[in-house]
């Protein structure tokens, strides 16, 4: 699956693409670029990696989702799990 997700507060973005995650924040704009493997769990996507030595998932489900910043509106929400760290986003 190809998409990108973003969260704010804290701000980060995840853009994936052909099994490749590329997980940026305002720290490291650059990003990391790293292989994911996804699960299906009912009806959310699973998506594992590992950045910088850390666990990290991202659920995603096919829910409208919102920003909170603009009035933009997206067709995915994203559960964010970075270690301990857990924060909402959305995708498209």
């Amino acid at each position: 699956m190809r998409f990108r997700a973003i969260g704010t507060e804290p701000f980060w973005s995840v853009q994936m693409e052909d099994g490749l995650m590329t997980y940026a924040t305002p720290e490291m704009p650059e990003g990391e670029t790293v292989p994911v493997t996804m699960e299906q769990a009912g009806l959310a996507q699973v998506y594992s990696a590992t950045i910088d030595g850390t666990p990290m998932e991202l659920e995603v489900t096919r829910k409208v989702c919102s920003d909170g910043m603009s009035d933009t509106v997206y067709p995915m929400s994203v559960t964010r799990r970075l270690g301990a760290d857990v924060h909402q986003g959305c995708a498209r």
